[in-house]
């Protein structure tokens, strides 16, 4: 073989490698966009500035009466971090004033905590949080059953002694959702062995219920 015949090898050589090459390269991407077809999307796309909010933010978990009152449902809400890190004391007020303000109004959800509602004070020893709720609190305008409006009437929550119940539990079950709390007890104007809470049987130290706790998807 002469060298013409020896570059013309080499040359040919190199253009099949180079083809082959090139051919594999184009398999190995269309396995991996095959792949990630047949994947599951495992990510969601947000903005820099949304993603900076909630890692600098604290859910906290309330519970809501859902629309036939009978059970409780949970809606999450955020809190700066700042906030929820000045302790439990703090966190159990916020809670609580969250809960007053009502659920978010395409929830259909509802609270029965009367808007004027008074706490006098939120105290935490150790795992329980003690609050203590103005007497006015049993006696605002009654919530009808068939209606999230008021009706006006000043008949006493007591009652409806049913109903009010699954209110209360509604703070109890919210408040015991914060790290290191099990316990509430509820006084009305500082009076631990209220008439009202005792109407209600949740005198002395409550516990959460989980099973008044609705935890369907689609359920409103």
């Amino acid at each position: 073989m002469g060298k013409k015949g020896l570059l013309f090898f080499i040359c040919m050589l190199i253009i099949v490698v180079a083809c082959v090459y090139k051919y594999n390269q184009f398999m190995a991407v269309d396995k991996v966009s095959t792949e990630e077809d047949l994947s599951p999307a495992s990510s969601i796309a947000i903005s820099e500035e949304e993603a900076n909010k909630i890692s600098n933010m604290t859910p906290i978990r309330l519970y809501f009466l859902s629309k036939d009152i009978v059970k409780l449902r949970q809606e999450i809400r955020y809190i700066p971090d700042a906030q929820a890190k000045k302790g439990n004391e703090y966190l159990s007020s916020v809670i609580i004033n969250e809960l007053i303000k009502g659920p978010i109004a395409s929830s259909k959800l509802r609270t029965l905590l009367p808007k004027t509602t008074t706490i006098n004070s939120v105290k935490v020893n150790g795992s329980e949080v003690v609050v203590d709720i103005s007497k006015s609190f049993f006696y605002p305008p009654s919530v009808s059953t068939q209606s999230p409006q008021a009706t006006g009437s000043n008949t006493a929550n007591t009652a409806n002694s049913e109903v009010t119940s699954i209110m209360m539990y509604s703070i109890i079950d919210s408040l015991t959702e914060c790290e290191g709390i099990s316990d509430v007890t509820f006084k009305v104007d500082g009076n631990a062995d209220a008439q009202e809470l005792k109407d209600l049987n949740i005198q002395g130290v409550q516990k959460r219920r989980d099973d008044i706790i609705d935890r369907s998807v689609n359920s409103k």
